[in-house]
C-alpha cells in the first residue's frame, strides 16, 4: 500500500526536477555556443549586463534579454551546423526552416515585450502654447489647439511638433472629439510608429489660459512584438508546406483495399489460361 508523500518530499522532488532541467539546459547551451567560441557564462553575462548599457537594469529585463539572446544564438548555430558540412552548403526541408523561423520569431517577440515593459516612458504635463518637454531624446513642442469639424463630430485638435536634435522631425495632431450631447467626448491619440519606437500624444483637459494637459508616451520596440508574431506565423506556414506532410495526407485519404479486393485484382491481371494457386481456389 502506497502512502501519500509528505510536503517535504514534494519539495525535494521539485528541487531535483529544477536541477535536472538546469543541467540539461546548460549542456544544450554549451553545444550551441561552442562553434562561436562563446561560453554559456559569457552569454549569460551579456544578457545580464546589456540592460546597463541601455540605462536601466531590472531582473526581468535581464532575464528577458538573456532568453532572447539564447534562442537567437541557438537558431543561428543550429542552422550553421545543419547546413554547412565539410565546406558544402546542404539544403534542409521546409519543415526545418519553418521550425527555426518560428523559434526566431519567439525570440523577437520576447525581445519586444521585454524592452517595451522595461523602458517605456509616460509623461502627463500641463503645457501652454510654445511650451516644450523632453522625453527619451525627443523634444515635444505644444503649438496650441484649434477647432475642426468631422463628418459627425466636432473636435479640438492639438498641434505638437516633435523635434530631434533641435530640428523639427514631424507633427502629431491629437484630438478631443465630441459626437453630440448624447455621447461622452472621445480622446483620439496621435501615433508615430518607427522600427525601434512608437510615440503617442493625447490631449487631456483644458486648464485655462490656452493651456492643456498633454499625455506623452514613449514605447520602444512595439513593432517587434507584432513582427515576432508575424515571423512565428510565417514559420508555421512554411513548415506546413513541407512536401512530406502533403504525401502523408494523400496516403491517409487513399481508400483501403480489402483482401478479397486484392485477390480479385491479381486475378484480373493474370493471363488467361493460368490456373489459380492452390490457396486461392474456391
Amino acid at each position: 500500500m502506497t502512502t501519500p508523500l509528505a510536503a517535504g518530499d514534494e519539495l525535494e522532488r521539485l528541487r531535483l526536477l529544477v536541477l535536472g532541467a538546469q543541467r540539461d539546459l546548460h549542456r544544450l547551451l554549451c553545444e550551441a555556443l561552442a562553434p562561436l567560441g562563446v561560453t554559456p557564462a559569457q552569454a549569460e553575462v551579456l544578457g545580464v549586463l546589456a540592460p546597463f548599457a541601455m540605462g536601466k537594469w531590472t531582473p526581468m529585463i535581464a532575464l528577458g534579454l538573456t532568453l532572447a539572446f539564447w534562442i537567437m544564438t541557438t537558431v543561428v548555430v543550429d542552422l550553421r551546423r545543419r547546413m554547412v558540412r565539410d565546406g558544402k552548403v546542404k539544403g534542409q526541408s521546409r519543415s526545418y526552416y519553418g521550425m527555426q523561423l518560428a523559434h526566431f520569431g519567439v525570440a523577437v517577440f520576447i525581445l519586444g515585450v521585454t524592452l517595451v515593459k522595461g523602458y517605456e516612458t509616460e509623461r502627463d504635463v500641463r503645457m501652454n502654447p510654445e511650451d516644450t518637454v523632453a522625453v527619451a531624446g525627443y523634444t515635444f513642442r505644444f503649438d496650441g489647439v484649434g477647432e475642426v469639424r468631422g463628418p459627425n463630430y466636432t473636435a479640438e485638435r492639438g498641434v505638437v511638433t516633435v523635434l530631434r536634435n533641435g530640428a523639427p522631425a514631424f507633427v502629431l495632431s491629437p484630438e478631443k472629439r465630441d459626437y453630440g450631447p448624447q455621447e461622452q467626448p472621445m480622446t483620439e491619440a496621435s501615433i508615430h510608429t518607427g522600427l525601434t519606437r512608437d510615440l503617442y500624444v493625447s490631449l487631456g483637459e483644458p486648464v485655462g489660459g490656452g493651456a492643456w494637459t498633454v499625455r506623452i508616451y514613449y514605447k520602444p520596440f512595439v513593432v517587434w512584438i507584432w513582427g515576432g508574431c508575424v515571423v512565428m506565423a510565417l514559420g508555421g506556414l512554411l513548415a506546413a508546406l513541407d512536401r512530406r506532410y502533403r504525401v502523408a495526407e494523400r496516403r491517409r485519404d487513399r481508400p483501403e483495399i480489402s483482401d478479397s479486393g486484392k485477390k480479385e485484382g491479381r486475378a484480373r491481371r493474370r493471363p488467361r489460361g493460368t490456373a489459380l494457386p492452390q490457396g486461392e481456389r474456391a
